[in-house]
């Protein structure tokens, strides 16, 4: 499953709400999800750091979905994917650690905030260009297929089987 795929199937399970405020509602919603979720995640490694408990990784394996589901709310509220926010995080994370993670580079004296607001306007202007691009793309293939179905029910009213398998052939060379 790709993360705009779960991003997509969140919106299965979410709570239906007034439209009018519906993007209040889901920002609300998700920010008091994921405060909650950390806290049961923190509840987790507290009981297994401070008081001896087995980890249990498969509640916080739960847990970590939760907040997931909750962050593709968030996503969903803004019209941004899953995807985009984890390409521009990974970008964001490569400008301020170029070889890896450092202390130093840590610091926030040593961050360069207009170097990481770059590279984050960057990534929206990729990601938009690439939204262009696929929308032009499915437009194209929308118009070959309506330009198909048409052929087809003319052909088929005239039932000119052989002059329709010609046509087909010639779409499909075409795509």
């Amino acid at each position: 499953m790709t993360p705009d795929q779960y991003q997509d199937l969140c919106l299965r399970t979410e709570s239906m709400v007034d439209i009018n405020t519906l993007v209040k509602t889901r920002l609300l919603h998700a920010v008091c999800g994921i405060q909650s979720e950390g806290g049961e995640i923190a509840d987790t490694v507290k009981r297994h750091i401070y008081y001896g408990q087995p980890l249990d990784d498969q509640n916080l394996k739960e847990e970590v979905g939760d907040l997931l589901w909750y962050a593709a709310l968030i996503c969903n509220a803004i019209d941004v994917s899953l995807s985009e926010v984890m390409r521009a995080n990974i970008a964001k994370l490569e400008t301020r650690f170029p070889d890896k993670f450092s202390e130093e580079l840590a610091a926030e004296k040593n961050r360069d905030r207009e170097a990481e607001a770059a590279v984050l306007s960057e990534e929206s202007a990729n990601s938009y260009s690439l939204a262009l691009a696929i929308n032009k793309e499915l437009k194209s293939q929308y118009d070959r297929l309506f330009q198909f179905t048409e052929t087809v029910i003319s052909l088929l009213d005239g039932q000119d089987y052989k002059k329709m398998t010609k046509e087909f052939k010639r779409i499909n060379k075409d795509a």
